[in-house]
């Protein structure tokens, strides 16, 4: 942790304001602590004793680094900003807590792994006492092709962007958003990128942001989507190979699926694999069980319909 209390006073100190022949104590444990300081951590305070649980120790410089911008970018929109503020009735210390007209509200700067119990555990603490809570991540927890259970716990949505994540980057001071998440089947994850030097320019692009609701793809996408997966077929991976030897048990090819198969939208992130595979067993399940009673039309209707539902999550 970064702040401690320093004998006979009320006040929390920084460990960058550190002096000598004092005593600091937690502020959530009343444990004494210790100073420490060194290369590859910032300066901080330590418990004697692992036996505290309200507050983290040897924090990297990114962390603390990424705290105080998020308290100063409040701090320059006149809004009262503390970091690493013990909450005793919910015994938590948020990263940064922030002070509005009617709420407070509760920053959460993740750098290090966390489980998605902590996660909800976290959340609802916070939710239930009336505190707003708003997650941004490190670099860890960048996007890349794929979207990873660790980051898709984190997704926010807004009418003006769509499904975002806000990482910050402590390194070159600013905020990063992926904005418009979407799944393409068989080309994985879509999203784009702003970057913005204060949370002031953030806030103002979502405002003002005009969110591209046109999710339908081209006769070229949808052709590059079977371009695509036969190219796949011959780099089978485990999942690819299930869904083949899937289809050849009932008889069927893989690739002689219905094109009602191949989604004709942009997807949310709420997928962990791509529809047109379950879009595949449904086809094969109502053939076997309703092979006299179900035509290929009345399928293709069916996705239809699914499509218009999946437009109901953007």
């Amino acid at each position: 942790m970064i702040y401690a209390k320093m004998e006979h006073h009320e006040e929390l100190v920084c460990a960058t304001d550190f002096k000598r022949g004092h005593n600091y104590f937690c502020p959530g444990c009343k444990e004494r602590v210790t100073y420490k300081n060194g290369p590859q951590k910032q300066a901080h305070f330590a418990h004697y004793k692992k036996t505290c649980h309200y507050f983290s120790e040897g924090e990297t410089d990114a962390h603390v680094i990424g705290k105080k911008l998020i308290k100063l970018w409040a701090e320059k929109r006149h809004k009262q900003a503390k970091i690493e503020e013990y909450l005793p009735k919910i015994k938590q210390r948020p990263d940064v807590l922030i002070n509005l007209r009617n709420s407070q509200l509760v920053v959460e700067y993740q750098c290090s792994p966390l489980s998605l119990d902590s996660f909800r555990k976290r959340t609802k603490g916070y939710k239930e006492h009336g505190y707003r809570i708003f997650w941004i991540l490190g670099k860890r927890h960048m996007l890349g092709q794929r979207l990873t259970q660790q980051q898709a716990m984190f997704i926010n949505f807004h009418k003006n962007i769509g499904y975002f994540l806000v990482y910050l980057d402590a390194e070159k001071q600013c905020l990063v958003l992926k904005y418009e998440l979407c799944f393409e089947n068989l080309y994985g994850l879509r999203y784009r990128t702003g970057i913005f030097t204060d949370a002031t320019a953030l806030m103002l692009f979502i405002k003002i942001n005009s969110r591209n609701r046109n999710l339908a793809l081209t006769r070229s996408e949808l052709a590059g989507q079977l371009t695509k997966l036969e190219k796949n077929c011959h780099y089978l991976n485990r999942y690819l190979k299930n869904q083949i030897d899937y289809c050849y048990a009932r008889r069927q090819l893989f690739m002689g699926f219905p094109l009602c198969c191949l989604s004709e939208s942009r997807l949310p992130p709420i997928y962990q694999h791509e529809d047109i595979f379950w879009r595949i067993r449904v086809v094969l399940e109502l053939q076997e069980v309703m092979a006299d009673s179900i035509t290929r039309s009345e399928i293709e209707l069916m996705f239809m319909k699914h499509q218009k539902i999946t437009k109901m999550f953007f």
